[in-house]
């Protein structure tokens, strides 16, 4: 064990260092993510809830969960899970990658593909490194990336802070090249102080990556991170988190599962059914029923949702035989 001139930090043999023990547990404190280094959830598109979508052109729209697309160019674009192969060397331990498919090549604008992290300070201030692995078309199509502060419906200031990030080292600086799909950024998030969060619990740090597609064809992205510090010099600062526990923290935003109601008998109304979801929501969610079949006769049903359930009845239901059969979609994404 040593103890350093420069800053007092105990040092230990094999390395380990108490001053970096220390701020990583600081970091672990903040944030809905606060055992996780790496800020991003659903980090190679595993989850995909809602299934493939199109995006039409001058649209936005969640596709894989968390991940929130913002299709600025002038043409639709297709939002899919792709599987790699073993060993396809790709990114890593990346099994699947999330895949932005243009039919036909855009003229104009961009592809911007965004993740908000939940509460504004999750990272508050500092160095900050983000990693993402990609590929398109061959050729020469360009490449950014920032970080957004939203402070919340009620914060200060009301307007978002934007920062743009930088290239760090030897990163390739467009979307395809032939040596690496790796992409790495560095950012220093702008100080909180003096700002305010509003009370509506909707505050977030977004972390963005925006694309300039120019060709048809498969954009691939995957095994994202955004940690804390000078991460780019890691080849993978990554955070792996077992898929139900994943599956858990994007439940918090989004939710999807089939759903039945049923009631025999005639009456004003049916009893309230009472259904718990399947991870307590960031807030009380947007309900979507869609019905794929029915018996019986009667009205509705009508649905109250709260933050851990939601309860559902019938109107006016007649008859031995009465049940819907379908859908719950829940949405509480930032």
């Amino acid at each position: 064990m040593r103890i350093t001139k420069a800053s007092g930090a105990v040092v230990f043999a094999d390395g380990v260092n108490i001053d970096a023990l220390s701020k990583l547990q600081d970091i672990a404190s903040r944030g809905s993510l606060s055992g996780q280094r790496n800020k991003l959830l659903n980090t190679s598109g595993q989850l995909i809830q809602r299934g493939s979508a199109t995006i039409a052109a001058g649209s936005s729209a969640y596709v894989f969960d968390r991940w929130y697309v913002t299709n600025n160019t002038n043409q639709s674009v297709t939002v899919s899970q792709n599987l790699l192969a073993l060993g396809s060397g790709f990114a890593m331990n990346a099994r699947t990658t999330m895949r932005h498919t243009f039919a036909s090549a855009p003229t104009t604008g961009t592809l911007r593909i965004e993740q908000r992290i939940e509460f504004v300070d999750a990272l508050a201030s500092g160095l900050a490194t983000f990693t993402s692995w990609m590929s398109g078309p061959a050729g020469a199509e360009t490449l950014a990336a920032e970080i957004v502060q939203n402070f919340g419906t009620g914060g200060s200031p009301s307007a978002q802070v934007v920062t743009t990030m930088i290239f760090a080292g030897s990163s390739p600086t467009t979307i395809y090249n032939s040596s690496t799909n790796r992409r790495c950024w560095v950012v220093t998030i702008p100080s909180i102080a003096a700002k305010s969060r509003g009370s509506a619990g909707n505050d977030y740090l977004a972390v963005a990556k925006i694309l300039t597609p120019r060709q048809a064809g498969n954009y691939d992205v995957t095994w994202e991170s955004f940690v804390e510090g000078d991460a780019s010099n890691e080849n993978d600062p990554q955070s792996p988190i077992h898929p139900s526990l994943l599956e858990l923290y994007c439940f918090r935003y989004f939710q999807s599962f089939a759903h039945i109601i049923d009631f025999a008998g005639s009456a004003s109304y049916s009893p309230y059914q009472s259904t718990r979801y399947l991870a307590r929501m960031r807030a009380t969610p947007a309900l979507v029923p869609t019905r794929t079949s029915f018996s019986g006769s009667f009205t509705g049903p009508s649905f109250y949702p709260y933050v851990d359930s939601f309860n559902a009845y019938l109107s006016s239901p007649s008859g031995s035989s009465n049940t819907w059969v379908g859908n719950i979609s829940l949405n509480a994404e930032l």
